[in-house]
This record gives structure tokens, sequence and C-alpha cells, in this order.
């Protein structure tokens, strides 16, 4: 199958991504092709073929994609051992620098406001959380806000000098939260570290997709991304503290500092991927 220039910014990659998918090399082995829907800096297509249903992602490679945080070495090696315990769809073929891959696609139903603020799903999400601080740890270095959060203001400074005294403010406040963060109380785990609804699948189980943020961390960090997310997880902190395993090694206030940091880092995410 071809694809025309004005359907995807880089038709070669497609084309070479397409012809990984199960079922697609054949004469009219595709059967849908549509785009799905995207908050991040990649684009995904839903294939299906004869042989099943499959997502197609193209993806940044470049210094925009460096820059925002992402590693593609990094997030294959997490992504395949969240898959290794059930938490992350298989990825069956990805290009050697990350440009794209192809994974099957996931039927589910992706969580809004309601499951954050239901005890049950709650529990459900902080059970899987569990399987995921579970896996042994990779030899990769330790997620470390501070150094991201320093190179993020510079980035945005040098692009409005104006902002430069507000942007310190806003990681001063970043700053401050970490420093009431006593992570040495708790062992390091594989975290997503983009956990929010769009990126919980709940199906047969709950899957975890968009693996390109995932860090070596503390484990605290993933619940206080949560609560960044979905603030109405607050009057329920420490029913996610207990469901995450983490309620006799980390306090409210912890958790509290956590989504102080999330929020910053967020926001200044948002602000460098406007950037064409």
């Amino acid at each position: 199958m071809s694809c025309p220039a004005a359907f995807v910014r880089d038709p070669a990659c497609f084309e070479a991504a397409l012809a990984a998918v199960p079922g697609a090399t054949a004469d009219g082995g595709v059967r849908v092709l549509s785009p799905l829907p995207a908050g991040g800096i990649n684009t995904s297509y839903l294939v299906v073929t004869a042989l099943g249903e499959f997502v197609l992602r193209l993806a940044d490679t470049g210094r925009r994609a460096t820059l925002l945080g992402v590693d593609r070495d990094r997030e294959r090696t997490l992504h395949d051992l969240a898959t290794g315990a059930g938490l992350a769809p298989p990825v069956l073929a990805r290009a050697a620098d990350g440009r794209w891959q192809v994974r099957r696609f996931v039927h589910g139903v992706h969580w809004g406001g309601d499951e954050f603020d239901s005890p049950r799903q709650i529990a459900r999400l902080g059970a899987a959380l569990r399987r995921l601080q579970a896996i042994p740890v990779p030899p990769l270095a330790r997620f470390d806000p501070r150094t991201i959060l320093d190179g993020w203001v510079e980035a945005l400074s040098q692009r409005s000098p104006a902002e430069a005294g507000t942007l310190i403010g806003e990681v001063r406040v970043a700053q401050d939260a970490l420093e009431r963060i006593d992570a040495a109380r708790r062992a390091p785990c594989i975290v997503h570290s983009d956990l929010h609804g769009a990126n919980i699948l709940d199906g047969e189980g709950l899957t975890f997709i968009d693996w390109e943020y995932a860090q070596v961390a503390d484990p605290l960090c993933e619940c206080g991304s949560l609560l960044a997310a979905h603030p109405q997880l607050e009057r329920h902190s420490e029913l996610l503290l207990d469901a995450a395993g983490l309620a006799d090694r980390a306090s409210r206030d912890e958790l509290s500092a956590w989504a102080a940091v999330y929020r910053c880092l967020n926001s200044f995410w948002r602000r460098l991927a406007s950037e064409p």
C-alpha cells in the first residue's frame, strides 16, 4: 500500500513501518487505515489486516524529542519489561533508531475522571503498580527531575527571555517540593511516569500504553504523576498509597510534593512541545 505525502509527514518512514505490520504486505492486505488520537509528539495509526488489528506509531527521534526527555533505548527496555509483566502491549516490530514501531491493538476503555474517584478502581490501579514495582530493575540511570527542569528552564528562557524570572520561580517551587521527599525510604523501580486516563486501557485487565517517558525512579513519583493529572485523587491519597503498597514507606506530604514536581514538569513540557 502506498501512502500519499499529505497523509503523514514522513511517507518513507510510514512505508517501512507498514511493511512490518502482519498481513499488510499482501495485495489488498490493509482493510482499515486510520489515524488514532494523540496528545504527544508521535503520530499513530490503526491498521487492520486479515491477521488482526495493530497500532503503527511514527515517533520523533530528533533534538526536539531529546529535549522533551525522550530516550528511545530506555523506552524500549522498560516497555518490554512491562510487557513481560502483562502491563504493556507487546511490540511486534520496531526500527533500530525508534522512528517507528508496530504493536498489537488493545481493546479497552480509556479511564476518565470517574475511575480516579472510585475506590474500587483505585485499588485495581494500585495492584497494577505493585506488579510494576516487582519487576527487577535494569541498570539504567535514575530519574533526575532537577536536571530535567534546569535544562527546560534554559531552553524556555532562550526562547522567551522576558519569562526567565517566572520560570525560575516555578522551578523553585518544584525544587522545594523535592526537598520534602525522602526517596531513600523506597527502592527504585520502573515507573511509567506519564500515567493518566488516556494512557490507561481497561479491557481484560489494565494495560498501560505510551512508555516513552518511563524511568527507573522512586515508586512514589508514579502516584504523584497520577495526582498531578487527576486532582480528584487527592481525597483518596491514603487509599492510593495503600493500594500501591507504599503506605508504610511514604507520607501524604511526600505524595503531594511529587504531585507539585509533576505539575511543574507537565507545565514546562507543554510549553516546549507547543513549539515547532
